[in-house]
């Protein structure tokens, strides 16, 4: 009688423990995963999933007028051809649309950026009355010194995308821009890659008026 009496005692004590075991450790954790709180993601801008789905985002990054003409630079994000992919793209207008107009993509891991260690893609276009050079650089690239056919040096100081832009938007992060007009008829050939310090990183030289190089 004693054993019994034991038995069910044990069996009653089993039984309690496994309602606070399923009251205090299993129900939260379904709560938690069913309660709709937003997952840390990277970005929320251009989020995807398991099955890859994501928002085509295009951002102004800068815009302004030269020659009585609008210009501006636009980023964008995409999926790329694989789920850990995205593509970064950056559209120069330099006299709104056309002439002159190119786009760049570039690949980066999804939810990433570029690498600091990004070199130099860039485009030597005519607009009809004068000529540009645009292109993005990675972060560390903080001055491209170019050299035209004739032997002639212009400095460009590569801009960062404006801080609101960069906070909201992780894909911005580790590259700079720049777009200068400058006088046709003597086109750049040659670009010189310095960081902060103005040492040389690298030096590139135009192929049919585009250098294509990143990372």
């Amino acid at each position: 009688m004693s054993v019994s009496k034991n038995r069910k005692w044990a069996l009653g004590a089993l039984a309690l423990a496994t309602v606070y075991l399923i009251l205090v450790y299993i129900i939260p954790g379904v709560v938690d995963e069913s309660d709709g709180r937003p997952q840390p993601v990277a970005d929320l801008s251009a989020r995807g999933s398991k099955h890859c789905p994501m928002k085509h985002v295009h951002v102004t990054i800068e815009h302004g007028s030269h020659n009585g003409y609008a210009w501006s630079v636009i980023a964008s994000i995409k999926k790329g051809h694989a789920c850990g992919v995205w593509k970064l793209g950056v559209d120069f207008r330099p006299r709104d649309i056309t002439p002159g107009s190119w786009e760049g993509f570039w690949e980066i891991p999804a939810g990433g950026h570029l690498p600091d260690s990004a070199t130099i893609s860039a485009r030597d276009e005519t607009t009809g009355e004068d000529r540009d050079v645009s292109g993005i650089v990675g972060w560390d690239v903080r001055t491209v010194v170019f050299i035209t056919k004739s032997g002639h040096r212009f400095v460009v100081h590569p801009s960062a995308p404006g801080r609101r832009l960069l906070k909201r938007f992780i894909w911005l992060h580790n590259f700079r821009y720049f777009l200068r007009f400058y006088p046709v008829g003597d086109p750049v050939r040659v670009a010189k890659l310095l960081n902060i310090r103005g040492r040389t990183i690298a030096t590139d030289h135009f192929r049919l008026g585009e250098i294509m190089k990143i990372p």
